[in-house]
């Protein structure tokens, strides 16, 4: 079922890590974060779910097709997630020792945050739009990206406790970037999302969706159901979330009558293709 007949393009798998950590995070036994890592000296470039002790990890490889969870390979993530990052996510979980969570033991500021940052760039025309950590290791070097100097960081964010034991408060921070200019800065601790004077930021269109459990979710796509004004044609139309509005507003502009409904997965190669193969980057 999760098989493509395409190269998903670095910036769909991109996209598509936000979203399966965001599910992670839903079903892990504590509170991971996020982090970025290049592990085997660079050739890897990760979106890493970390305890605090960086002991229990889930790498999700960006250059390749597979995951290491606790230490065990997953392969093929990539593919499963073009259809549904939460298949993707309870996979790796059933084919790892990855413990599994209990109850209400998610951090709900870090799923927020991280289907934002996809949503983020999920509405990306042309792949102009990016998310850059604002921390970085080098040896036991912890730095602040300098992209932080350009926020107003409230202190409170400033003496937050650092995710992992390697890193620092900024390690937390993830910055929105359009045409690499910093536009708005995301807390994975608290779910907050504030532009550069410290205010909230709405950058985004999309409206949210919570899942079966009432959780926060990503929008993986837009079906839209359209009856032509006056008439009993109807279509219906899946695309991007980086059209839906464009599309709205040229419905509304023509005076159809049509319904948005947001999808978490897909359900056909026909559907995958549509809104992934063609993707820029």
């Amino acid at each position: 079922m999760f098989e493509i007949d395409f190269e998903l393009s670095g910036n769909a798998k991109k996209i598509l890590s936000w979203m399966v950590s965001a599910e992670l995070l839903k079903l892990v036994d504590n509170q991971r974060a996020i982090l970025a890592t290049h592990p085997f000296d660079g050739h890897y470039d990760c979106l890493t779910l970390s305890s605090y002790d960086e002991q229990h990890q889930i790498l999700l490889n960006r250059l390749g097709e597979n995951a290491l969870a606790e230490g065990e390979l997953v392969e093929f993530i990539w593919s499963r997630a073009a259809y549904s990052p939460r298949e993707t996510a309870l996979h790796i979980m059933s084919e790892s020792e990855v413990p599994a969570g209990e109850g209400a033991d998610f951090n709900l500021g870090a799923i927020k945050g991280a289907i934002r940052v996809a949503q983020f760039l999920c509405e990306d025309r042309s792949r102009c739009r990016d998310v850059i950590w604002g921390c970085f290791v080098q040896a036991e070097d912890v730095q602040v990206h300098p992209f932080l100097s350009e926020f107003s960081i409230p202190e409170s964010w400033r003496s937050m406790t650092p995710p992992t034991a390697s890193t620092s408060w900024s390690a937390w921070l993830w910055v929105l970037t359009h045409d690499e200019n910093p536009e708005a800065i995301v807390n994975l601790m608290t779910g907050e999302v504030l532009n550069k004077k410290g205010r909230p930021w709405y950058g985004w269109t999309n409206e949210s969706i919570e899942d079966d459990e009432g959780l926060p979710a990503s929008t993986i796509a837009v079906l839209i159901d359209v009856v032509e004004f006056g008439s009993e044609r109807h279509f219906s139309q899946l695309t991007r979330p980086a059209f839906a509005r464009g599309t709205r507003i040229h419905l509304d502009e023509e005076g159809d009558s049509f319904d948005f409904t947001p999808l978490r997965e897909l359900n056909s190669l026909e559907d995958v293709r549509s809104i992934w193969a063609e993707l820029p980057g």
